[in-house]
């Protein structure tokens, strides 16, 4: 029975579905995984991000740990939206169901120097205990690849890194962002709390100016997930679609106990306010 579980719940692990869309008004992205979509926010948004940052019980572990009032969250989607206009790909993303009902947020912003992003997601009270912190977290993964992959660059220059900070009672989410690899570095006082710090690295290698190789390592190289071999032609035209996700098969096969594992353990899916 636990065989049959493990099978259904690996098939579930779906490869997220990456589409870029430039246009006069800037750029668009949408991804799809096996049962969330995560588009490109828009002030339609801001109405489900006023409520989400809102919730005292949500945000209780994210950030400071304190609701955000309207206007606040206003001028933070705006922020979003205007890099988005800017052709910046390093912005937030809303998280909706394959049915289309708002769950959550998350972002692959900006660092603290060039070529580093820092990742975060925070999801309702009804997406937790489902398994879509892992799932939105795998996507962002698969999404930081197709960045690089697209040629964007990050306050000048390609993305080279990926950090989180998470509260330190924050278990789940602990569980989550080493089983895709990030490698504790230190803890940190953020937000007025002591936070543990998260850091994955990124490195490209780029043949004939067309093709581009986007890999994932731990600092330690220990974790078989970091390995993420993501390698795609680069689509010069408007448009292109990134099955990332499936570069991860080989890591996946690799170690399959530990992967499945982590589909599979309801802890870490409770998600109370996540990386940041």
């Amino acid at each position: 029975m636990n065989t049959i579980r493990s099978f259904f719940s690996f098939l579930r692990c779906k490869p997220a579905s990456i589409n870029f869309t430039e246009s006069k008004n800037g750029l668009s992205v949408r991804i799809d995984t096996a049962r969330l979509v995560l588009k490109s926010i828009t002030p339609q948004d801001v109405g489900a991000y006023t409520k989400l940052y809102g919730d005292k019980e949500v945000i209780r572990l994210f950030a400071s740990g304190e609701p955000l009032a309207a206007n606040k969250v206003a001028n933070r989607v705006n922020m979003w939206i205007e890099r988005w206009k800017k052709n910046d790909p390093y912005s937030a993303l809303a998280v909706f169901s394959k049915e289309g009902a708002f769950i959550g947020h998350a972002v692959l912003g900006h660092g603290d120097k060039p070529g580093q992003s820092e990742a975060a997601i925070l999801l309702h009270k009804e997406a937790w205990n489902k398994g879509y912190g892992k799932e939105v977290c795998s996507a962002l993964k698969d999404y930081a690849s197709a960045t690089v992959q697209k040629g964007y660059l990050l306050d000048g220059k390609p993305l080279e890194e990926i950090t989180a900070t998470t509260k330190i009672e924050n278990a789940p989410m602990i569980k989550i962002i080493e089983k895709l690899g990030m490698q504790r570095i230190r803890t940190v006082e953020k937000f007025g709390s002591s936070r543990h710090y998260y850091s994955i690295k990124l490195y490209t290698n780029e043949t004939n100016g067309s093709n581009v190789k986007a890999s994932f390592s731990s600092h330690s190289n220990a974790s078989p997930l970091a390995n993420d071999t993501a390698a795609r032609k680069v689509d010069q035209g408007r448009t292109s679609t990134y099955d990332v996700g499936l570069s991860r098969i080989y890591s996946i096969f690799v170690d399959t106990t530990n992967y499945i594992g982590d589909c599979l353990d309801a802890s870490t899916n409770r998600i109370f306010g996540v990386f940041q």
